[in-house]
């Protein structure tokens, strides 16, 4: 009796979805990093202007010129974490269509695995039955003989 080894015909496009699903893995983590660096200078942004408006208070000051400086100063910082602010949204965006793209891919390889897995359980319910039938003919050869 002769075993044949179970091959899968789909075993190439099962190797190529997870290598797909790698790279998506990937640049998910990369737009997710690139997602936290914009809410750390986002972050970054929000204490500066609040510490220029702490030193504003400590500041003896007061001249009009000086007060337009700073007021064009926060406005700069504001406008600065506003822009920030759209780049996180954008960022978000992207970051969503990844993980959608990369669920989609999850569930793609996950039903060349699951077809793999019946065709491999078909396998070894052949392969069983084979045995089961060298079996009997060992037995019914043997009854014959009078062992």
């Amino acid at each position: 009796m002769s075993v044949k080894k179970f091959k899968f015909r789909l075993e190439k496009l099962l190797k190529i979805k997870k290598q797909e699903e790698k790279q998506l893995q990937g640049e998910f983590f990369n737009l997710k990093n690139e997602l936290y660096e914009i809410e750390r200078k986002i972050e970054k942004k929000k204490k500066e202007i609040d510490n220029s408006f702490l030193l504003l208070k400590k500041e003896k000051r007061s001249g009009v010129d000086f007060i337009e400086k700073w007021q064009r100063y926060i406005s700069l910082l504001k406008s600065e974490k506003r822009k920030l602010e759209n780049q996180k949204n954008q960022k978000n965006t992207e970051v969503q269509e990844k993980m959608n793209e990369l669920l989609e891919k999850i569930k793609e390889r996950k039903s060349v695995e699951i077809l793999r897995e019946k065709k491999f359980q078909a396998y070894l319910k052949e392969l069983n039955k084979e045995e089961q039938n060298f079996i009997d003919e060992i037995n019914t050869s043997r009854y014959k003989r009078g062992d």
